[in-house]
């Protein structure tokens, strides 16, 4: 593989402990448009690392705790929303990656 090669840059998930659960859900605007639970709420992101993961791809479980995110959000004006957790999940897992000595 070359440096470039795309399976080289990781996919961040972004990810929700059980616990963080209640707290991730409320800081949602649209929360209402997300699942009742934990175990449904994570269910399609873990058929989508199986799937990322399948196809050779690096994937990054990203921990997204509700104070930091909401603080993150407000530095760079985003809403507190599903896109800017997948905003954040790609950063922090790309940063990581160059923080680890990856090939960017």
């Amino acid at each position: 593989m070359s440096p470039l090669d795309p399976k080289l840059i990781p996919i961040g998930l972004p990810w929700c402990r059980e616990e963080d659960y209640d707290a991730f859900i409320a800081m949602f605007k649209n929360s209402e448009d997300l699942p009742g639970t934990w175990n449904e709420f994570i269910k399609p992101y873990e058929q989508a690392e199986k799937q990322f993961q399948a196809k050779g791809q690096t994937v990054k479980r990203i921990y997204i705790n509700p104070r930091t995110f909401r603080d993150w959000c407000a530095r760079k004006g985003y809403q507190v929303n599903a896109k800017s957790c997948e905003r954040f999940a790609a950063e922090i897992a790309i940063k990581e990656q160059r923080n680890a000595g990856g090939p960017w």
